[in-house]
């Protein structure tokens, strides 16, 4: 028995090498060049920092340029997993799922786009894109992936340009006449000034309230064109963000309401010390000639004393019409919102230092990750708290008369 399976070997040895071959066998997809091409034209090369490649732009139409054979061959391959349905570009390893391959006679044709309902091509993209420099390309390696699979044809690197030049100095142009016609409105028409009477000289100080408001209005901003311009996208504002803007809103309209009660009773109660002291001047005067006629008698100690009460009595009406209608004027930007009733306050100088943290945390996180930060609500709260100090300390104490 031995003996014969022995003598078989051989022969099925041979059968074995007259067999085709393995018939799960995979075909490589045999990409030969990407080429990218905009509305009119193809892209040319770009150098940059001495090294010269292709130049894609999102919104182009790339093509990867294969063989109609070998394409034939990689579809008919088994097992029947290869689809035109399931090529997508790769750039860097992030597979833009959402825009598939569409068959051209120059190859395999692919939209170099950002797919606004698709999160995970949009997700792709923020990763590609943080940090990009809005004025400079950045370099990419560009493949065909196969979805669901490790399988990657071709490799090209290419820079890709995220912004048209007049899209982007359309951006910028605007956003520089915005902040223009800011300055212009501060310095022209006191737009970040307290509310309330002018100066005898001068102007109004600062508001540290408007200012906080106006920072963020900008940052904002600043931020989510930013975005918009890197990865077209446009839902980016996040519920922190939203808390932190309506924080600064309400700290600059409670405050103002805070300096506009503090100026509602201001005229009825001027009116009062006005009157008392006509009335005050009207007995001074009487006492002053009552005084006079009785010189040679002797001043009575009665009269004496009643004017220096009166006397007394108009200086402190003096001073709280002094205090009621003198409005103190503007020493400066920083001291401005620093300070309250010229000194420096803590208050305030803790609201703006918290401002510029989260401020430097926010266009960190937006240059970083494409992302606006989801400020939590512990860190919302200490603004909050920090907005509401200032706000208190603005509140007019009940102390003297």
């Amino acid at each position: 028995m031995a003996r014969t399976i022995y003598a078989l070997l051989p022969l099925a040895l041979i059968l074995l090498m007259g067999l085709p071959g393995n018939v799960d066998a995979a075909v490589e997809l045999k990409v030969t060049d990407f080429k990218c091409s905009g509305s009119k034209s193809e892209r040319g090369s770009k150098t940059v920092d001495g090294t010269t490649l292709d130049t894609c732009r999102i919104g182009d139409r790339v093509t990867a340029v294969v063989s109609k054979s070998n394409l034939d061959k990689w579809l008919a391959a088994p097992p029947k997993k290869h689809t035109l349905e399931k090529l997508v570009l790769a750039l860097d390893g992030q597979l833009l799922v959402g825009s598939h391959a569409r068959l051209t006679d120059k190859g395999l044709s692919f939209e170099l786009v950002r797919k606004q309902d698709n999160t995970s091509n949009m997700a792709a993209w923020k990763s590609l894109l943080a940090r990009t420099e809005l004025f400079e390309p950045k370099k990419m390696t560009i493949a065909v992936a196969l979805e669901g699979t490790a399988e990657r044809y071709g490799q090209k690197d290419v820079w890709i340009q995220v912004a048209s030049h007049s899209r982007l100095g359309i951006v910028i142009i605007s956003y520089v006449v915005l902040v223009w016609v800011f300055l212009w409105l501060v310095f022209r028409k006191g737009l970040l000034r307290d509310s309330g009477p002018n100066p005898e000289t001068g102007q109004k100080p600062f508001s540290l309230g408007y200012a906080q408001t106006a920072f963020w209005f900008f940052i904002v901003i600043g931020g989510f064109l930013y975005v918009w311009l890197v990865a077209g996208d446009l839902a980016v504002l996040t519920p922190g963000v939203l808390g932190l803007i309506g924080i600064s809103a309400a700290t600059g309209l409670v405050a103002t309401s805070v300096a506009a009660s503090k100026q509602t009773g201001v005229p009825a109660e001027l009116s009062k010390l006005e009157q008392e002291k006509s009335e005050l001047d009207s007995r001074l005067a009487i006492i002053a000639q009552e005084i006079q006629a009785s010189t040679a008698a002797g001043i009575p100690p009665a009269l004496s004393s009643e004017q220096a009460q009166k006397n007394k009595r108009r200086a402190v009406v003096d001073a709280k019409i002094s205090d009621l209608t003198s409005v103190p004027a503007s020493v400066g930007f920083f001291q401005d919102i620093l300070s309250s009733g010229g000194e420096v306050s803590l208050p305030r100088f803790q609201m703006m230092g918290w401002t510029l943290v989260l401020g430097i945390v926010f266009v960190h996180s937006v240059f970083t990750t494409l992302n606006m930060p989801e400020f939590d609500e512990t860190l919302l709260g200490l603004m909050g708290l920090s907005s509401g100090t200032y706000v208190g300390f603005k509140f007019p104490s009940k102390t003297g008369k």
